[in-house]
């Protein structure tokens, strides 16, 4: 994610609970994912009454996952939802994330969207997905690279995998597949550097 995204919602959540609740928003995210304890998830509840639209987020993940929680697409798509009406980007995304997992494609065209259109790099990326992959949407692989190449432009190591794997398959002559043939390896080099996994 790019570090002005992280800023923005850094300042939404020091906004609604300072800084001291960034810090407990932190240990409360450890305490919930990693160490897999429902304290985690009592603290992010406080933290989200407060107005913290990261909590809102990992409440909803914790929900859509079933950690510490029994798995309620439902319920998660509410924390989501509330995220969103905070203004959160991200919580856009989540929400275009779990619609596209459910198959209710043109709230995840919209939900996605709405965070693209504020350039929200991972959005950009699945919206691209859609439209180079026919995901509910009629294919446009113009739009498609439109959006992989602003995503790209944005950092995101997945839609340079993605906009490589279009200009191979659907570029313009063989320098232009070359090209795409090349970003589409780099960028599945990078990612499995980015995993840990042995290359």
């Amino acid at each position: 994610m790019s570090r002005s995204i992280r800023v923005l919602d850094n300042m939404a959540d020091q906004n609604a609970i300072g800084l001291l609740g960034q810090a407990q928003l932190s240990r409360s995210y450890h305490t919930l994912f990693v160490e897999r304890s429902p304290k985690g998830l009592d603290e992010l509840l406080q933290l989200a009454e407060q107005g913290s639209p990261l909590s809102m987020i990992y409440i909803g993940l914790a929900y859509k996952k079933g950690i510490c929680v029994e798995k309620n697409a439902i319920t998660a798509e509410q924390w989501f939802q509330r995220a969103a009406d905070t203004g959160s980007l991200r919580g856009h995304y989540q929400l275009g994330r779990l619609y596209l997992d459910t198959k209710r494609y043109q709230q995840a065209e919209a939900a996605f969207g709405l965070a693209a259109e504020k350039h929200f790099p991972i959005a950009l990326y699945y919206l691209g997905r859609m439209y180079l992959y026919s995901l509910g949407v009629k294919q446009d692989v113009h739009k498609a690279r439109l959006l992989l190449e602003r995503s790209f432009s944005l950092g995101n190591v997945y839609a340079k995998r993605g906009l490589g794997f279009l200009l191979l398959v659907y570029g313009h002559g063989i320098r232009e597949r070359m090209k795409g043939a090349g970003m589409y390896l780099s960028a599945r080099k990078e990612i499995r550097h980015s995993r840990g996994e042995p290359e």
